[in-house]
Parts: structure tokens; C-alpha cells; sequence
């Protein structure tokens, strides 16, 4: 196992003709790989690779588990996800679907782990600047997935919870379990394990312009908002000090967001940074159903996944009997999305034979669409929630919020207040309008702690936050 190290688990994910090609790599011996910048590229993308699967960040992390967990759809009887929606974790169909999630992501993690020893011991053989890079991309991965572990399995967070254990860390190659950390003992890792990747990731390609070239498969400089790259390392950062919540965490969650949305250097103000998704470049009137699907030019990191139209297929096609589909009650809809001309109610197509709206957000295009392939993992709408959530005082909340709305082809509603309630109810609407598919929404209902959340059968749902561990994983100690 140790011949072939990462590189097995690529080279099972990986696609033909991709540009997360890895094929090959399993004839040469790890020490070989990491003596070829080359062959080290497709290791690292071996790691995002992993990231497209379904226990991830292709559907349990996205449009499924955390969904449902969310009461984001109308479930079958008969969808996998039943028992989730219903919170009941003893069913042996949500235990298989939380150790799959837990395996998945300690496992890249601990891949993570061995990329960054492998390249320390061969820096070497690479250019000081495609080496700083490696370390970036590599360490924010697994920041990236020790922070949703924390989010999923650790305590809703808070005084009186903060000291809790909550989830092991990983940082190098380990034979043995690791201890578990309290919540607050984790952030505080993961803030400086981010921070890290943000000092390595400083002359990211990315910084002179959205770089993203269909036609090319140049390693460092194309597709970087699909990579973990500086701008969404400094978002998953404003992530966690939001989830912390006490006022220095709010205020740097803000400074770190506001900066972006002004095309400032979050670590100098007086620094301009050409934030690529400042202004947005599409139209997303033009009729062109993938762009509006999926806001590509929104995208700070998301996935490159092959598998998406049979994500769709298996989950949200009207081929699917009732039992069997993952859906959106009419009333829900039709009252969430109350404005004819939010283009975010073209995710939902209405089937009135059937009694209910069809999420059609990853379907259309074909197997080959580059477009079709993608999912978001952070994306610009979050930047302008953050920002709205933590504003220092309502005026600026307003107007990030109004500046999203704008964006959706809301019109500046007049008759929205500024009191405390009317912007907090308009916040939690946006992430349940802006997040479908994406999962976001369960993470806003836990960090703030919401006593119930509106199912889309029009009931008030009681949600259960903190999942429970793998038993395997308690077994192991």
C-alpha cells in the first residue's frame, strides 16, 4: 500500500480525458511520483478527487444528506435519505450514510497528510513557487474537511458547549487514532491551519484575474476557481470565525468578507485585490439554462464532477416514481419563491400531474457539457451573506443583502425594515433561496441554533443538530 501511497485512491476516482487526468500514476512508486512536478500535480488532484464523491462533497455534503437534514425536499417513502429527514439516527440506513460521510473525509484527509510529508521530503524537485502552492491547496483541503466534520458531528456551538469534544485532527501521517478535540480547541487549529494556506497561497495564479480556460489543461493557472485557491481560502476562514460567533469572530468574519466584496487584501486594506467575482460577468437572463443553474462565474471552489447528470437521475428526475424522489411541495415553493422574476425559482419547474416541483438545478446539458459537471462548494452568494449576517449595524446589513437580491433580478424592495427581526427573517430566507442543492441552509439552522425549521410539507420541524460518532470510530477506542 505504501508503493503506491494516494495515488490508488486517484486512480479509482479518476476519468478519462479529465483535467483531473491521473492515469498512469500507479505504475510509478511514490517516491518516483513526488520526484516529477507532473506526476506530484496529479496527486494533488488525486485529493480533489476524492472530494467529488458522493459521500462528499458531490452529494452527503451537498444536495443530499445536508439537504434533507435541512428539510430542504419532500422525501419518498422509499429515497435512502428517509430516515435522515426524520432525524432518526438509530435506522441503520443513517448510520451507513454518516460512516460513509466520516470515512470519506478522514480518509482524504489523512491522504492530504501524506501528499504534504511526501512533498516536504522532495521540495527539492520542485519550483519554490509550484511548491508553496502544493502546501496552499493541500493544507486548506483538509482544513476545509475537518471544519464540516466539527460542523456535522460536534456540538452546536456556544459558551456552555465550546468545551465539549467534539472530532479528532489529523495533521501528519498517524498508525493510531487521534485524540478527540473540543470544539473551540478545534477552531482554533483549523483558524491556524487556514491561515497557513492563506500565507502559502499568496502568489496564487489567481490574483491576477478569474482564471478558467475550457479549452486548456494547464495545472496551475486554469480552472483555479475550481481548486482551492486564495480567495476561497480567506471565505472558508471567514467560515469559521463566523461559526465561532463571539464579537471578535463576527468582526473579523465581516472584515474578511466586506474587503473581498470591495476588492481589498483582507490582510491589507490599503492592498487592492482583484477579486475575479466582484462584478458579476454573466446574464443570467440570457436564457442559457446551465449558466443560470449553476452560476458559474460565481463559483470562489467547487467540483468538477463527471457523475452529475446521474446525481440527477438517481435523485431528482421526474422518471422517478413518488416514492423514490427527492422534491418540492408546492405551497413551499411557490411561497419562498413569491417574485416571478428570481431566477433562483428556475431550480424548481412545477409538474402540477404530480403534485409537486421538480428540482431540476442539476439537470439539462449532456454527459460531456463541462458546465453540467460542475457543483459549488463556495460560491459568491455566501460571500454577500456573511457579510450581510455579520454587518456591524443594519445599513450595511441591507445592503449586502440588497446587493444579492439585485443580483437574483429582485428589485430594492422598499417596504423591508430595518429592525433586528425583519433583516434576520430576510437573511434566513436567502439562504434557504440562495443554498438549494448545496447544503449551506443546515449549517445557518445549527449555528444559530433555530428551534425548528419549515419543512417543505409546511410543517415546523424540530431539527437535531449534532450527529452521532461512527460507532466504528468509538469502537477504535
Amino acid at each position: 500500500m505504501k508503493k503506491i501511497a494516494i495515488l490508488l485512491v486517484s486512480l479509482a476516482l479518476a476519468s478519462c480525458e479529465s483535467w483531473l487526468d491521473v492515469k498512469e500514476a500507479d505504475r510509478m512508486m511514490a517516491e518516483d511520483v513526488y520526484k516529477l512536478e507532473r506526476e506530484t500535480n496529479k496527486a494533488l488532484n488525486g485529493l480533489y478527487l476524492q472530494l467529488t464523491s458522493e459521500s462528499l462533497y458531490a452529494k452527503n455534503l451537498s444536495c443530499g444528506m445536508l439537504d434533507i437534514l435541512g428539510q430542504r425536499y419532500l422525501s419518498g417513502s422509499e429515497h435512502a435519505y428517509n430516515t435522515i429527514q426524520t432525524y432518526s439516527f438509530e435506522e441503520s440506513a443513517t448510520k451507513s450514510t454518516l460512516l460513509t460521510t466520516w470515512s470519506a473525509a478522514y480518509k482524504t484527509i489523512a491522504n492530504c497528510n501524506e501528499f504534504l510529508d511526501r512533498i516536504d521530503n522532495n521540495k527539492e524537485h520542485f519550483t519554490q513557487a509550484h511548491y508553496l502552492q502544493y502546501k496552499g491547496e493541500a493544507i486548506a483541503i483538509r482544513t476545509l474537511l475537518h471544519f464540516d466534520m466539527l460542523r456535522l458531528f460536534g456540538p452546536v456551538y456556544g459558551p456552555d458547549t465550546q468545551n465539549e469534544e467534539a472530532v479528532p485532527y489529523y495533521d501528519q501521517v498517524y498508525r493510531s487514532a487521534a485524540e478527540f478535540k473540543t470544539a473551540s480547541m478545534m477552531a482554533r487549529i483549523l483558524l491556524s491551519d487556514i491561515a497557513s494556506a492563506i500565507e502559502y497561497l499568496k502568489e496564487d495564479p489567481i490574483l491576477s484575474g478569474n482564471v478558467k480556460n475550457p479549452n486548456s489543461v494547464r495545472f496551475f493557472t486554469d480552472y483555479r476557481h475550481l481548486r482551492m485557491n486564495i480567495y476561497a481560502a480567506w471565505v472558508l476562514k471567514a467560515r469559521i470565525h463566523h461559526y465561532l460567533g463571539t464579537p471578535l469572530n463576527v468582526q473579523e468574519a465581516y472584515k474578511i468578507t466586506s474587503s473581498l466584496l470591495a476588492g481589498k487584501n483582507p490582510a491589507d486594506e490599503a492592498a487592492t485585490c482583484n477579486f475575479p467575482m466582484v462584478i458579476r460577468s454573466v446574464d443570467h437572463n440570457d436564457g442559457s439554462k446551465t449558466a443560470e443553474m449553476v452560476y458559474d462565474p460565481e463559483i470562489i471552489f467547487g467540483i468538477h464532477n463527471l457523475d452529475r447528470p446521474d446525481l440527477h437521475k438517481a435523485n431528482f428526475s421526474t422518471d422517478l416514481e413518488n416514492k423514490r424522489i427527492l422534491a418540492g411541495g408546492v405551497d413551499y415553493v411557490n411561497n419562498m419563491y413569491d417574485i416571478s422574476a428570481d431566477i433562483r425559482r428556475k431550480m424548481w419547474v412545477l409538474y402540477p400531474d404530480r403534485d409537486f416541483y421538480a428540482f431540476v438545478r442539476f439537470a439539462g446539458g449532456t454527459a460531456t457539457d463541462f458546465t453540467n459537471q460542475l457543483q459549488c462548494i463556495i460560491r459568491l452568494g455566501e460571500v454577500y451573506l456573511i457579510a450581510a449576517e455579520t454587518a456591524p449595524d443594519a445599513v450595511n446589513k441591507r445592503k449586502y443583502l440588497e446587493a444579492l437580491r439585485l443580483s437574483r433580478a429582485l428589485a430594492v424592495d422598499n417596504t423591508i425594515g430595518y429592525s433586528d427581526e425583519q433583516l434576520g427573517k430576510l437573511i434566513e430566507d436567502e439562504y434557504i433561496r440562495e443554498f438549494a442543492g448545496e447544503g449551506q441552509y443546515f449549517y445557518y439552522a445549527k449555528r444559530n441554533n433555530l428551534a425548528a425549521v419549515k419543512a417543505q410539507n409546511g410543517n415546523q420541524v424540530a431539527p437535531k443538530y449534532v450527529m452521532p460518532l461512527p460507532e466504528s470510530e468509538i469502537d477504535l477506542r
